[in-house]
């Protein structure tokens, strides 16, 4: 029997703490992100829990009244749409942040793999194929 393709490869000892600390050079853009996740997530419950009290304890009441008070339901449709405004707002913004953050990483890796490359022997580029060099800088620093 030959040889299958081979199953995911292990990644090196030390490569996820070093993809980490590559992460972490922008650590104020990962804490917004991760305190716009959490934001993003609080008023979509919110706003989902809001919506059984909405209807129970604004608009049944409202429901055959002869002079109805719409100032209450006005007040709580407000502050619902404030919480579906806070949770786009804050899920846009966390999208946007680790875009640049993902961009920010991979430059940051492939700029040091080019000074790597600076340093490395003729012997190395005669030994490697140019395409297999050249994936390295491409597929595999994306995978």
């Amino acid at each position: 029997m030959h040889g299958g393709p081979k199953g995911p490869q292990k990644a090196a000892p030390g490569t996820t703490r070093r993809i980490f600390g590559y992460i972490f050079q922008y650590k104020w853009r990962v804490v917004a992100i991760v305190l716009c996740i959490l934001v993003g997530a609080a008023a979509q419950a919110g706003s989902a829990l809001f919506l059984q009290s909405l209807v129970d304890s604004y608009i049944l009441p409202l429901v055959g009244a002869k002079n109805p008070d719409w100032g209450p339901l006005m007040r709580a449709l407000t502050l619902m749409a404030c919480l579906y405004v806070a949770g786009i707002f804050c899920s846009w913004l966390w999208q946007w942040l680790i875009v640049a953050v993902e961009q920010g990483t991979l430059k940051k890796i492939r700029d040091d793999m080019f000074a790597h490359q600076q340093t490395l022997p003729i012997r190395y580029f005669d030994t490697n194929e140019h395409g297999d060099i050249m994936s390295r800088y491409t597929n595999d620093t994306d995978t």
